[in-house]
């Protein structure tokens, strides 16, 4: 299930290519955006144009796009794993209480 934090929608850039894509809350995979240029900086300020314009933050762009790729119920796809920049949060370690070793 997606993250009720999440946008309906919002742009992106893909990884792989940097081609400008629309993704959708919910939908695995994404849309080729016909507005996409062939050059991936130029698709970077269109995608946060228009993702700025809607009131889509960074965090949410990249949890929008780790759950279309990954999965919804993926903890990449939760805004809340990301800085105000699109960066990952680095999850802490869990840590084991001492064993106690008295007897």
């Amino acid at each position: 299930m997606p993250d009720n934090k999440l946008p309906a929608a919002c742009y992106s850039i893909l990884p792989s290519t940097g081609e400008l894509i629309m993704i959708e809350r919910g939908v695995c995979g994404y849309y080729p955006s016909n507005k996409s240029m062939p050059f991936p900086d130029i698709n970077r300020k269109i995608a946060d144009e228009f993702n700025t314009h809607c009131g889509v933050t960074r965090a949410q762009e990249e949890a929008m796009l780790a759950g279309s790729l990954f999965g919804w119920d993926k903890p990449a796809a939760k805004p809340r794993n990301y800085d105000a920049d699109g960066k990952p949060l680095r999850q802490q370690p869990k840590t084991k209480p001492p064993k106690d070793y008295a007897r």
